[in-house]
């Protein structure tokens, strides 16, 4: 009887500990929970930073506001979901460039169950018309086309409040690279 009640447990206690109550981004800070205060692009309080280009191909993007003020468009492409865009606004001065680019996790595990870390040198792309750092954030699988993140930028535009924006891409085209400059150079302010 105690082996079943152990057998039975355990499903239980592999879905406690699998479930991270301390989130992370990409780069493995822990970020807070971020509650969603809407949907409604009327309530982005901060410079409205979008792509018009990628609504005209592909149609409007899902909107998230969130309680502190922040937000974020995502942009898919309805025939093609492995190309996609993100675009996350938030207020204050924010920037996370430096002289090393973060390390990305492999898309599989080594046979000794160690997730390998790959180094990689800053990327370049043209985000609002400025020489922009970006990396690999995310590893190509089966699932998954490659994604790549520039950093967090602050911009300060006359008569509005200090923002800063990070850009998201991912695509499954064999020039995924030219493919993800090409989305971030959509990128303009409202």
């Amino acid at each position: 009887m105690r082996r079943i009640a152990i057998l039975l447990g355990l499903p239980l206690l592999l879905a406690h500990c699998a479930s991270d109550p301390n989130p992370k981004d990409s780069s493995g800070t822990e970020v807070a929970a971020q509650r969603e205060k809407s949907n409604n692009l009327a309530d982005i309080e901060i410079p409205l930073l979008h792509s018009p280009e990628l609504e005209r191909r592909w149609g409007k993007p899902t909107v998230s506001v969130y309680e502190d003020g922040s937000y974020r468009l995502s942009y898919v492409d309805p025939n093609a979901s492995f190309e996609s865009l993100s675009i996350s606004g938030g207020p204050d001065r924010v920037d996370t460039d430096g002289p090393v680019a973060p390390t990305y996790s492999g898309a599989y595990p080594l046979p000794d169950g160690r997730v390998p870390e790959f180094s990689q040198d800053w990327k370049t792309a043209t985000v609002l018309g400025k020489p922009t750092h970006y990396y690999q954030s995310g590893s190509e699988s089966g699932a998954d086309a490659p994604e790549f993140t520039t950093v967090t930028f602050p911009v300060e535009l006359p008569g509005k409040p200090v923002a800063s924006y990070s850009l998201r891409a991912a695509s499954n085209k064999e020039n995924a690279k030219k493919e993800v400059e090409g989305f971030f150079k959509t990128a303009q302010f409202r």
